[in-house]
């Protein structure tokens, strides 16, 4: 029983760092997909905001989508290892150059001198155009985790599992040891019991 508490609580433990997680969005190329998913938002809201889906989609790739990706879930992943914020701020340096390229090349086209209400749409048409894509990343929903409180108990409870794992490994150690011991006189016997144990542990 010691052995199968080991088990369980160094799954949960390997669940607790975001190697698994990254290595989901490598082999399934997720970031294609958000690409995908991303180029279809842009082409929709052209109805309503008339800024060509290109605007966006230059300034992003696919590579950079998954290493921001990467980045985005570590951090939710360094909160849970205690870490104070889950903040991550994607660098967003090129869509941010593209979209004020299009505004003032558009204003320029139509004679229209940037004013207070142009800054106002510009900055506007960069936040939401960032929050889209800082959405589409979140492929786990590390986000709504977060804000449903669950990643904070994790948080709160993870080192209380791994003490518990450290102990549960100690105690089995420690047991083994007791049973060796009582057949130091059995031959093969003295392997036999220690065998079932780990056997049985390893099967549930």
């Amino acid at each position: 029983f010691s052995m199968i508490g080991y088990l369980a609580c160094s799954a949960v433990t390997s669940l607790a760092r975001p190697s698994v997680c990254i290595s989901i969005i490598k082999e399934e190329k997720l970031s294609e997909k958000v690409y995908t998913a991303l180029e279809k938002d842009f082409k929709e809201a052209y109805n309503t905001t008339a800024i060509p889906p290109e605007t966006y989609m230059d300034a992003i790739t696919a590579e950079w989508l998954e290493a921001e990706m990467c980045n985005y879930t570590e951090a939710y992943f360094d909160y849970i290892n205690g870490a104070k914020s889950t903040e991550y701020k994607a660098d967003f340096t090129a869509l941010e150059e593209s979209i004020t390229t299009f505004f003032y090349d558009y204003a320029e086209s139509i004679d229209y001198e940037p004013d207070d209400v142009f800054s106002e749409k510009l900055s506007e048409t960069i936040a939401n155009a960032e929050k889209n894509v800082t959405q589409r990343m979140d492929a786990f929903y590390m986000q709504t985790l977060y804000e449903n409180g669950i990643l904070t108990k994790l948080q709160t409870y993870l080192p209380y599992v791994t003490g518990l794992n450290w102990g549960l490994w100690g105690v089995s150690i420690v047991l083994i040891a007791l049973l060796v011991l009582l057949e130091r006189n059995g031959g093969w016997r003295r392997v036999y019991w220690t065998g079932c144990g780990l056997f049985s542990a390893g099967v549930l």
